[in-house]
């Protein structure tokens, strides 16, 4: 590795460290970092891949006993959640650098990585090429990083798509792909149903991702969403501004059945929300808000659908009112 070439990854590894401090702000730095030199950007993203994949179900270590007072009237403070995080990264980053240094090259790693959620939990994770996404809770990517391709699992994901006509970014939801024509849109997949909503731009929405001789491709402007249930789809109009409305707490609904909307809730909340059979093919439309508070959120949404919320265990259950 050539002295110019260890230097830019010594940065990248240096900026993948800062990023993952709770208190970061030097966004702005990082911005110029990534803008001073196009290799910058693919090179942060094959050390923050590689992170990811190398912590990846790492646990927070208990905190260390405390010494005697005696031997110790001045404990370290600040000694907890952080401390155990730069530890972590640094295990990691050594892992990541390998004994004998770890040589970049320019092509990304041909294994695919999957990055998940938990349910209650978001993400924000950038792509070699620039593209941002935004994660809800219990969501599953399948990232492919010889490619801009992307296989969604399940959950809800916000994209920010950074257009390259000459290499379309490609997502691929089971069957169905969507495929960018410089945007930023909203999916989300449930069971048998997908759903995809565009803010800004146009995308390009396959139901069989182009593998049938007729193509049935429907192109999709800002302000409109396809949703497709059992296989069966329509094209609606939707506000823009509530496209990806969940990463502000927003949930907004037009006509849909109360269980998708339950599990939406389930999944912002981190806590299981229960219906029975029948009453979770009620519909439901209107607009509520997500907090912090999981009891304060299950609540406002059961005044809102005619419903009463108790407490089920570990999650909610939702019962009609009267």
């Amino acid at each position: 590795m050539t002295g110019a070439a260890s230097h830019r990854l010594a940065e990248a590894l240096d900026w993948a460290r800062r990023l993952h401090d709770p208190d970061f702000a030097d966004w702005d730095g990082h911005l110029a970092w990534l803008e001073a030199d196009p290799a910058n950007a693919a090179l942060f993203d094959a050390v923050s891949l590689d992170l990811e994949a190398a912590t990846a179900g790492l646990a927070p270590e208990p905190a260390p006993e405390p010494l005697p007072e005696a031997a110790n009237d001045n404990p370290p403070a600040g000694v907890g959640r952080r401390w155990w995080l730069g530890s972590a990264l640094a295990a990691a980053l050594v892992g990541v650098i390998g004994i004998a240094g770890w040589t970049f090259r320019a092509e990304a790693p041909s294994s695919p990585l999957t990055i998940a959620t938990a349910l209650g939990q978001t993400r924000a994770v950038r792509l070699a090429d620039g593209t941002q996404v935004a994660m809800n809770g219990g969501t599953t990517l399948h990232v492919d990083r010889a490619t801009r391709a992307v296989s969604f699992g399940e959950g809800e994901a916000y994209f920010d798509v950074v257009h390259d006509p000459a290499r379309p970014f490609r997502l691929q939801i089971g069957a169905a792909s969507v495929e960018d024509i410089g945007t930023a849109f909203n999916v989300r997949r449930h069971d048998k149903m997908i759903e995809v909503a565009v803010r800004t731009g146009v995308v390009s929405f396959d139901p069989d991702g182009g593998t049938e001789p007729d193509d049935d491709a429907v192109i999709l402007k800002a302000g409109q969403a396809i949703r497709i249930v059992d296989d069966r789809g329509a094209v609606r109009r939707v506000d823009r501004a509530s496209v990806g409305g969940w990463r502000t707490g927003q949930l907004s609904y037009g006509d849909v059945a109360l269980s998708e909307v339950a599990n939406d809730l389930s999944r912002a909340i981190g806590q299981p929300v229960r219906l029975a059979p029948g009453d979770g093919m009620r519909r439901f439309s209107g607009t509520f808000k997500v907090d912090a508070d999981a009891a304060t959120s299950v609540r406002r949404f059961a005044a809102i659908s005619g419903m009463r919320a108790t407490r089920d265990g570990a999650g909610w259950r939702l019962t009609p009112e009267g």
